[in-house]
C-alpha cells in the first residue's frame, strides 16, 4: 500500500538487542515483532513488565535502530528521515519528566513548536497560537505561566501531552500516560484520546498496564511477553483469560457485561483464603 492506503507505521520483522551488560546474563531482545498502525486508530499495548513495551515504542519512534526488520513510516524506511521529520510526525509522551524541570507550562507546551523551525530563537504568532489551542484542548491553558514544579501530578501530565500535540503529530505515542491521574483525569484524558483520534484523525500507540482501560478505548490491542509478540487484534479477542494468564503468569478474570460491551479484566484472588495481601501479595 502507498499513500493515504498505508500504515502510518509499520514494523516487519522487526529484532531489536540491548548490549551485553554484566547485571543481565543475557540481554534483552524484540524477537522478530511485525504490525502496523493504522491511520486514525487507537492500538493499545499491553504485557506485564520487562515484555518490551517501552522498547517497542522507542523502536517505533526512531529513538533506537532495529537490530534486524523493517520500521516504515508513512511507507518510507525511518533511517531515511531526520530526527526533525521524524518529530513533526510522530510525539511520545513520557511516563514522567524530570521533578527539577525549570520551565512554565508555555513554556515546555511552545517546546512542541521547535520541530518546525528547528533554527529559529523565537516563536511566531503561529506557535503561540498553536500552543494556546494545545493547552485550551488539555485543560491547562489557565496554568500557562505555573512553573512546572508546582503542579500536581496530573496537571504535569495534561502539559506534557498538550506539548506533544504543539507538535502537530500524525502519530502519538503515549507511555502510561494515565500512571499519575486520579479517575477524573483518567476519564477526562481518556475522553480526550478518543477525540483526538475519532475526529482529529491522529493515530494513537497507547501502553498501559490497566487492560480494562486499554480494552475500553483501543480499536485494536498488541499483547508482549518476553519481547514477543503474543497476540494482536480486536479487544474481545486479545483479552482472552487464557491468554493472558499465560502471559502475565497469574489466574484472570475476564468479564463482559453483555454480548457488544468491551470486556474487563480482573485479577483472580482470595486474600482471606491464601494469606495474600492483595494481587502480587506475599
Amino acid at each position: 500500500m502507498t499513500g493515504r492506503d498505508a500504515p502510518i507505521a509499520e514494523l516487519r520483522a522487526v529484532t531489536f538487542t540491548y548490549p551485553m551488560v554484566s547485571t543481565r546474563p543475557t540481554p534483552f531482545r524484540l524477537a522478530d515483532v511485525s504490525l502496523d498502525v493504522r491511520r486514525g486508530e487507537l492500538l493499545g499495548v499491553i504485557g506485564p513488565n520487562s515484555a518490551g513495551k517501552t522498547t517497542l515504542i522507542r523502536v517505533l519512534s526512531g529513538v533506537v535502530r532495529a537490530t534486524a526488520g523493517d520500521v516504515l513510516l508513512e511507507g518510507r524506511p525511518i533511517d531515511g528521515f531526520s530526527s526533525t521529520e521524524i518529530a513533526r510526525r510522530i510525539a511520545v509522551v513520557p511516563q514522567a519528566l524530570p521533578l527539577d524541570f525549570p520551565f512554565t507550562v508555555a513554556e515546555l507546551v511552545l517546546m512542541g513548536r521547535y520541530p518546525h523551525a528547528p533554527e529559529r530563537f523565537f516563536e511566531s504568532a503561529e506557535d503561540q497560537q498553536i500552543a494556546r489551542e494545545t493547552m485550551a484542548t488539555t485543560g491547562v491553558l489557565e496554568l500557562c505561566d505555573a512553573p512546572l514544579e508546582r503542579l500536581s501530578g496530573g496537571e504535569r501530565q495534561r502539559a506534557v501531552i498538550a506539548r506533544a500535540l504543539a507538535q502537530r503529530p500524525r502519530l502519538l505515542v503515549l507511555d502510561e500516560p494515565m500512571a499519575h491521574l486520579d479517575l477524573r483525569h483518567q476519564a477526562e484524558t481518556a475522553a480526550l484520546l478518543l477525540r483526538l483520534s475519532r475526529e482529529h484523525g491522529i493515530s494513537i500507540v497507547l501502553v498501559s498496564h490497566d487492560l480494562t482501560l486499554a480494552g475500553e478505548l483501543s480499536d485494536r490491542i498488541l499483547l508482549l511477553a518476553e519481547g514477543r509478540l503474543v497476540r494482536v487484534g480486536p479487544p474481545e479477542t486479545v483479552l482472552d483469560a487464557d491468554v493472558l494468564e499465560r502471559a502475565f503468569g497469574c489466574p484472570v478474570i475476564v468479564e463482559r457485561p453483555d454480548p457488544t460491551g468491551r470486556p474487563t479484566v480482573r485479577v483472580a484472588w482470595d486474600g482471606r483464603r491464601t494469606g495474600a495481601t492483595g494481587p502480587g501479595g506475599r
